[in-house]
């Protein structure tokens, strides 16, 4: 297949490596993986905003990490009970919710918007991967976004339905520590743009074996200067951090640039 508008993109970015890649937003300044965080990460110049998504009872996506709405919302006070999950909950019930600061939930086609002209990172972490995919295209956004999972299996779905969407794999979790010969496999067999991989977990090996398949190396979540520099080193592609302007004032430090105001 030819190369995807994303994938095309970040090649482009990449020239100018570390890609700053902001997790959940501008989760420091702003509630995580609201409008509020992704419009201030885009401001400072994040060049990629990741957030998470989970699809609600009655098939529309929302922006949150967890499976339950307590950590992040007031969902406890509002509905009387606690361990609220948000696949039986629907997008209403969501979006009466306080993210935090008065931020409601966002909707993912309002989230993807207000992150312009960030590219968008989907993480998936509930949901289906055909409601996912026609909901992109739907409103075509296909091109426009990044998507991809610890789930591998789900990854492969989304690609035999969206063979145009730029997919990531995300690993180097507890679970998948390591970036084996059959990952390298896979990795070409879905033709994916990425592996987002944990920070401890990446070494120079990692890195070349990637590249050598012709995909980016992403590295979650790096937040000090002491990580940035060591990941640059090895020729990483885009840092996830929580710290965006850090990440971006490192980066222009490093090239003898003034960095973005903002």
């Amino acid at each position: 297949m030819p190369r995807r508008p994303l994938e095309i993109r970040l090649d482009q970015l990449a020239a100018n490596r570390p890609i700053v890649t902001a997790h959940r937003g501008d989760p420091v300044a702003f509630p995580e993986n609201t409008e509020a965080a992704f419009r201030a990460a885009a401001s400072l110049g994040a060049e990629i905003i990741e957030f998470d998504i989970r699809e609600t009872r009655d098939a529309a996506f929302v922006c949150i990490h967890d499976a339950t709405f307590d950590r992040t919302t007031d969902s406890a006070a509002k509905f009387g009970r606690a361990a609220v999950r948000v696949d039986e909950s629907s997008l209403a019930d969501a979006r009466t919710l306080d993210a935090g600061a008065g931020e409601p939930v966002p909707e993912l086609r309002s989230a993807i918007a207000s992150m312009h002209p960030a590219i968008p990172m989907i993480e998936r972490k509930g949901g289906s991967a055909r409601e996912l995919v026609e909901l992109l295209r739907s409103h075509d956004l296909v091109d426009d976004v990044f998507v991809q999972s610890f789930d591998w299996e789900w990854v492969a779905e989304v690609r035999k339905l969206a063979p145009e969407l730029a997919i990531g794999l995300l690993g180097g979790d507890d679970d998948h520590p390591r970036l084996l010969a059959e990952d390298l496999e896979t990795l070409t067999a879905l033709d994916a743009a990425f592996v987002h991989w944990q920070v401890d977990r990446v070494d120079q090996e990692l890195v070349d074996a990637v590249h050598a398949r012709g995909a980016k190396v992403c590295v979650f979540t790096a937040n000090t200067d002491d990580e940035f520099e060591r990941l640059t080193a090895l020729g990483v592609d885009a840092i996830t951090t929580n710290h965006p302007a850090r990440l971006i004032e490192f980066r222009s430090a490093r090239a003898g640039e003034q960095p973005r105001s903002g």
